[in-house]
């Protein structure tokens, strides 16, 4: 039975198909060098067939799986990174990908520039970010890390706050 939420739905996935052509053959540096692709044999993978889900707004979701499984597909349809093959996917509200982590922290700011420089790429205004600094410094353990440079490893946990 499919659990049921008196909540509105933030996400919303039906029937989701995505399906990439990948080669068989293994790619060589020589045939990188000549611009040869072997006998050209490719073959078509379901990454993602016919998956559906709801997720009610407030609640908190994790993707499991083995490898190959589909996980970070799913992830980038539903951060609008790749587009599906099939079916529909409807988000209400921002989504905001956590799959490069770490990627625009400047290790030459401070923990609170780099917080303000990585709000204002989400999306936040300025009064945002300033209101929940404080909040986003204490989650990520900056302590006295803050006013220092290169904390960049304790930031990132910063993200899951915005």
């Amino acid at each position: 039975m499919p659990y049921v939420s008196d909540c509105d739905p933030a996400i919303v996935v039906e029937d989701l198909w995505v399906t990439f052509r990948a080669s068989r053959d293994r790619p060589t540096l020589r045939n990188a060098l000549t611009n040869r692709r072997g006998n050209n044999r490719t073959m078509m993978v379901e990454a993602l067939a016919g998956v559906s889900f709801e997720i009610p707004h407030g609640s908190v979701c994790g993707v499991i799986g083995r490898n190959g499984a589909g996980k970070s597909t799913l992830l980038r349809c539903v951060a609008g990174i790749l587009p599906p093959t099939s079916g529909r996917l409807t988000v209400w509200g921002r989504v905001t990908p956590l799959l490069s982590l770490g990627l625009g922290f400047n290790r030459e700011l401070t923990g609170r520039d780099n917080i303000l420089l990585g709000g204002l790429t989400l999306g936040l205004s300025e009064e945002e970010i300033t209101e929940h600094a404080d909040e986003i410094e204490e989650f990520a353990g900056l302590g006295h890390a803050k006013k220092k440079q290169n904390c960049k490893a304790k930031l990132r946990k910063y993200l899951i706050l915005l």
